[in-house]
C-alpha cells in the first residue's frame, strides 16, 4: 500500500504533507477490520460497498482534488479487486 501511495505522489496527486506509511498502515488495519465486520453482519455480502465507503471517505482527505476526481471507486472495480 505503501509503493501505491508513492506512485501516488510522484504523480503529484497525493496531497502535500501526507505521510504515505501512516496512511499505508491506517488502510491496511482499516481493510482488516472492515473484512471481519462484514463477515459478521452480512457474510461479506457488503464487504464491495463497504470499501467504496471507506476511500469516498478517505480520499478527500489525502488525495489532491484531480486525484480524487481521478480515482475510480465503485463496487464493481472493488469486487474484481476483493475475490
Amino acid at each position: 500500500m505503501q509503493e501505491c501511495l508513492e506512485v501516488v505522489r510522484e504523480k503529484g496527486e497525493l496531497t502535500d504533507g501526507v505521510n504515505a506509511h501512516m496512511v499505508a498502515e491506517f488502510v491496511v488495519a482499516a481493510c482488516t477490520g472492515m473484512q471481519v465486520y462484514s463477515w459478521i453482519v452480512s457474510g461479506r455480502k457488503d464487504l464491495s460497498e463497504r470499501a467504496v465507503q471507506m476511500w469516498k471517505i478517505l480520499l478527500p482527505g489525502i488525495a489532491t482534488p484531480s486525484g480524487a476526481t481521478g480515482a475510480k471507486v465503485s463496487t464493481r472495480r472493488v469486487a474484481t479487486l476483493v475475490r
